[in-house]
């Protein structure tokens, strides 16, 4: 068979996006419980759990969670007379202090970024089930003596590296080692505290862009008190000339518009409105945008990863488009069933639909928040201590088809606190589900979709 034609691959890609941004200038895309304890297990979970070598229901508290309640049955319920005062709405402001870390030193912030291209070594931290961009939020409880060691590393430099670290995703591979990704990003210490036993609770923030000096290898191949780095160039993205807006050039609107920074970004604004409606609209540039919806989608670690790669801003955006444009459903990343869609997304922090917290034991932990899951059972009871968001209880949610740790359930134990239950799900243990198939993977570079318009200017009319 003879290789497939790449300019074919990019033309297609480029004419989904435009087709996305059309779609979303001239049509209005439509907006769109907690169950009792069930300890009964069917004979066919029974023998599942058996052929998969797992324990018995029986032997673990479980409750399975059935599906979401309609507006009915709500009303029914409203109508019994149960609750007469009104909801108290949860404060998306309180889960991006990370006061679970308890109380922390406020370090403030440096205004001074690194010059595009600029070398220098940094201490890196390489997290599984982490990808990192430019201004998300990352807490840290630093266990492990090297890990320590870092944080000091990035204390004790001086200005203006003092408190920047850098921070890599780490992949596990087949043979359960990891690789480090090329593309990371900065980081910059903005609280701290140490504890009587070592532990070291931070909070940092993303900045920058990087590439490391050596590429994909295994962890532990490179020191990491001292690692390579190059900052990489973000370019603000400009306007289109009045004169190429006003059709008064050579080359019509068909050359432009899958480049034009901005109409992309509203473009992609309008299409994340029709998946979490109740989302504050996100104001900033292009490219803190297209940053922001990277963080917010709901999208694996691979997708995310290639979206940081993307060579600007328009490039990253114009991906963006062409997935929420097909976004569908969300599965379970081991055995693929479905557990929730994509328009179930919750907005529960004032940084959007996702974020990232850090458990008792260090591990860190991207997640979404959707309203309604399905496919899940509850396994333990529901615990307050290290509540990621005050006035909830936390109990781990299961993949009920194969027992995957997909992430959490959050139920209010404050009279009145709305919403009484919703989900959180760990990215690394989600994949996407699609209305269509897509014809290509994020991480086109704008040099290959360049050169593709010129080659075919007629695949890129709108």
């Amino acid at each position: 068979m003879g290789a497939a034609d790449p300019a074919s691959d990019i033309n297609e890609a480029i004419m989904a996006a435009a087709d996305a941004i059309a779609a979303a200038d001239t049509d209005s895309l439509d907006e769109d419980g907690d169950g009792d304890e069930d300890e009964d297990v069917s004979s066919s979970d029974a023998d599942l759990l058996d052929l998969l070598g797992l324990p018995a229901y029986d032997d673990i508290d479980m409750q399975e969670v059935p599906g979401p309640t309609s507006e009915e049955e709500e009303g029914e319920a409203a109508d019994a007379g149960e609750a007469s005062e009104p909801d108290a709405q949860f404060d998306p402001a309180v889960p991006p202090q990370h006061n679970y870390l308890g109380d922390v030193d406020d370090l403030g912030m440096s205004g001074q970024l690194f010059e595009d291209n600029h070398r220098c070594t940094l201490p890196l931290f390489a997290l599984p089930g982490v990808v990192l961009l430019p201004g998300d939020t990352l807490p840290m409880r630093l266990v492990d003596a090297g890990e320590r060691a870092l944080a000091e590393r990035a204390l004790a430099a001086p200005v203006p590296y003092n408190r920047i670290v850098a921070v890599v995703h780490a992949r596990r591979q087949l043979n359960g080692r990891f690789s480090l990704m090329p593309i990371g990003c900065t980081a910059e210490v903005r609280q701290m505290r140490r504890l009587e036993d070592g532990t070291i609770n931070c909070v940092a923030r993303g900045r920058q862009r990087l590439m490391i000096g050596r590429r994909r290898g295994p962890v532990g191949v490179l020191d990491f008190t001292r690692v390579p780095v190059t900052i990489i160039a973000d370019w603000p993205p400009l306007h289109v000339p009045r004169e190429v807006r006003a059709l008064c050039t050579y080359w019509g609107p068909w050359a432009h518009r899958p480049f034009d920074a901005y109409r992309l970004a509203a473009s992609a604004q309008r299409l994340f409105a029709c998946l979490a409606p109740k989302a504050r609209p996100f104001c900033g540039d292009p490219l803190e945008l297209s940053y922001w919806l990277a963080s917010n989608l709901p999208l694996k670690d691979e997708t995310r990863q290639q979206l940081l790669e993307c060579l600007s801003a328009v490039e990253r955006l114009a991906l963006e488009v062409h997935l929420m444009s097909k976004m569908s459903n969300l599965h379970c990343r081991v055995c693929g069933a479905q557990i929730a869609s994509a328009r179930d997304m919750l907005v529960m922090s004032e940084e959007g639909t996702s974020g990232v917290f850090v458990n008792n034991y260090g591990y860190v932990h991207d997640m979404v928040t959707l309203r309604v899951v399905r496919q899940v059972v509850m396994y333990g009871r529901p615990e307050t201590e290290h509540s990621w968001f005050p006035g909830y209880a936390w109990t781990i949610a299961n993949c009920r088809i194969c027992a995957t740790h997909l992430g959490w359930r959050f139920t209010a134990v404050r009279p009145h606190l709305a919403p009484a239950a919703f989900f959180g799900l760990r990215r690394q243990a989600i994949s996407e589900g699609w209305s269509e198939g897509l014809t290509r993977q994020p991480g086109l570079s704008l040099h290959a979709m360049t050169d593709a318009a010129a080659g075919r200017p007629g695949a890129l009319s709108v």
